[in-house]
């Protein structure tokens, strides 16, 4: 037999065998162009309302695609379950003795264009160009700033005027988690910049030529992080508001998204979706402005709660999916099990009678006509701002008219959009800013941390900063709260950091700050249509509408590669990464016999090429010696 003729029936053999051995599933072919992906393995979103912003400053929606994109790597489980954002970023966090001096020690991470992430990153970021900027500076951080210096290039350190044990935690509450941006971009674009278009970021997946007001988005997969998401692309569809997003899901076109709680029945009915949970998440407050009349009269405020039937607003505005706060005015849920709840707090409950005998005692009665009345004998009235875009708090505005008039009191409603609300607030629009009241029902997450239950308003609860300088009234009692929180700044000792915390818990319970009206369950729904491995145990996949943990995206597998439609229930976040190894292993194939398959007749292929090319380097070295 000639060479020639060796040759093709070895080319015949191999090509045979290639066509015959079963194809290697997506998740082992990880395409170079992450924007080129097969139907089955892209992910669907339905989120509310297109954003404004990836930037902490000045987003006002949409905060969970910043955590897709800047959370890094999931932080450390805390005792109650949630995370510790800042070590998503830094692997070492460290103070000298008297909290003056801290030190930052980042982990290796590479944004998605190569670059290396740096301490000068965190530097920019936490600086007068970005976050300590005048104009966004919540918390007053950068005042206490003497001087930054980078100690290496994977560390910053920043040394401050006076003592601050709570430093460290207070980076990460002002923006969405411990987030930082590239140098160069901060130089660049300085703190008001949108950060739309395409993102260089640290997470999973980045946002990817994307137009503001945009009702479309996708987000491409972060080549450098790892371990890289069997997901190869998302693509996000947005709507105008959370009732809309029923409809995508039952149209088999959105594969996750939040649902509100009147549509649960019918989310159930279709057996490829599924609901989930996350308890208390929501906070629905009351907003006002606590230093003008008549908010500025504990006994108003407290006969407001008492005036409120609670069960009432949660059965018809949440259908059921939540908890009264009677016990809760503290601001921290009891129905969370915190380990900053205290029940050594002022409770109340729906009491008609003793929201009246509050306002007799202030001089407001009811006159002839059954309306309420200031001691000038003017008619109480409430003006109420209440969002569109979402129906709880529409149907609240409701209960609220409702329960309000058995006391007496008018209450003239606003029905505005959130947006238009917060604009309204910087020009004070009916006089909002000063006689209004907001009703509002946003996400409340307790990462564990102690500030996140003993901040004022305008950092962690508030659509806006209504109430002026001052977060407590009266006077001596904000005295009383700025006096824990001083000696929560000059100590990191828990026991310690619990009595500062639940002493403004009783001063909030008492006080009313803000009134809490419920808090609400946040619902989820998502299909298994075409993935499966959802990670559903409260606190797993998102905590709160905020948070998105990024490692529950590891255990996503397309249903046509695994086989099978099933979720996964894991005790805690840290367990759900350590099973994502196993699940695209696992579930990846169809079964182990056409995994061995596949790898016997990669074997035989690789043989038969190394037969080829022996017979080619020996009839070669035939030809050269010849």
């Amino acid at each position: 037999m000639s060479r020639h003729a060796v040759i093709r029936i070895l080319i015949v053999l191999a090509l045979a065998l290639l066509l015959v051995r079963p194809q290697l599933p997506t998740s082992y072919r990880v395409a170079a162009d992450t924007g080129s992906c097969p139907s089955n393995d892209i992910l669907h979103w339905t989120l509310v309302v297109p954003p404004d912003s990836i930037n902490p400053n000045t987003l006002s929606n949409q905060a969970l695609l910043i955590f897709m994109e800047y959370y890094g790597v999931q932080g450390d489980q805390m005792p109650n379950g949630t995370i510790d954002s800042l070590t998503s970023v830094t692997d070492v966090i460290t103070h000298n003795a008297n909290y003056t001096v801290w030190m930052f020690h980042l982990k290796p991470l590479v944004w998605s264009n190569g670059a290396n992430v740096t301490a000068d990153d965190v530097l920019a970021s936490f600086s007068p160009k970005f976050y300590f900027n005048t104009t966004y500076d919540v918390l007053g951080m950068g005042p206490e700033v003497n001087r930054t210096y980078a100690v290496n290039s994977s560390t910053a350190a920043f040394v401050l005027n006076s003592p601050d044990a709570m430093w460290a935690n207070k980076m990460s509450v002002p923006s969405v988690g411990f987030t930082i941006f590239p140098k160069s971009i901060v130089d660049q674009y300085g703190p008001a910049y949108p950060n739309l278009g395409t993102d260089v970021v640290l997470g999973p997946f980045y946002i990817s030529n994307y137009t503001a007001g945009s009702f479309t988005m996708t987000m491409l997969r972060n080549p450098y992080y790892k371990p890289q998401p069997t997901v190869c692309k998302i693509e996000i569809n947005f709507v105008e508001s959370v009732s809309q997003t029923t409809e995508s899901l039952l149209a088999g076109t959105s594969d996750w998204a939040q649902i509100e709680p009147s549509n649960a029945p019918s989310i159930l009915k279709d057996p490829n979706l599924h609901l989930f949970a996350e308890p208390a998440m929501e906070t629905t407050t009351l907003e006002y402005n606590d230093t003008v009349y008549p908010y500025n009269m504990t006994e108003f405020r407290q006969a407001l709660v008492y005036g409120i039937n609670q069960s009432q607003l949660i059965q018809q505005a949440f259908d059921g999916y939540g908890y009264t706060a009677y016990d809760s005015m503290g601001l921290v849920p009891s129905a969370g099990n915190s380990i900053w709840y205290t029940p050594n707090i002022m409770k109340y409950d729906y009491n008609v009678s003793q929201a009246l005998n509050l306002l007799n005692s202030i001089g407001m009665k009811k006159g002839s006509d059954g309306n309420l009345q200031y001691p000038n004998g003017t008619a109480v009235t409430i003006n109420l701002w209440a969002p569109t875009d979402t129906t709880v708090d529409t149907i609240g505005s409701n209960v609220l008219v409702s329960n309000l008039a058995k006391l007496g009191i008018t209450v003239n409603v606003q029905s505005v959009s959130i947006a238009s609300i917060i604009g309204d607030l910087a020009s004070n629009v009916g006089n909002i800013a000063r006689t209004g009241v907001i009703l509002f029902t946003s996400t409340a997450d307790d990462f564990g941390f102690v500030l996140d239950n003993v901040l004022p308003g305008p950092a962690i609860y508030e659509i806006a900063p209504v109430s002026g300088y001052t977060w407590e009234w009266p006077q001596f009692v904000q005295n009383e709260y700025q006096s824990n929180i001083s000696a929560i700044d000059l100590t990191d000792n828990q026991s310690l950091l619990q009595k500062y915390s639940y002493n403004i818990e009783a001063l909030n319970a008492q006080y009313l700050p803000t009134i809490v009206l419920a808090y609400p369950d946040e619902l989820y729904a998502y299909s298994t249509q075409r993935f499966t491995g959802w990670v559903t145990t409260p606190n797993n996949f998102v905590y709160g509408s905020t948070t998105l943990n990024p490692r529950a995206l590891l255990t996503l597998v397309p249903v046509s590669l695994s086989g099978q439609t099933s979720t996964v229930s894991n005790s805690s976040t840290a367990a759900a990464a350590s099973n994502s190894a196993t699940l695209s292993s696992a579930q990846t194939t169809s079964s182990s016999s056409s995994t061995s398959l596949s790898l016997n007749a990669v074997a035989a292929v690789v043989a038969i090429v190394v037969v080829i090319s022996a017979a080619m380097g020996a009839m070669m070295r035939r030809r050269r010696s010849s």
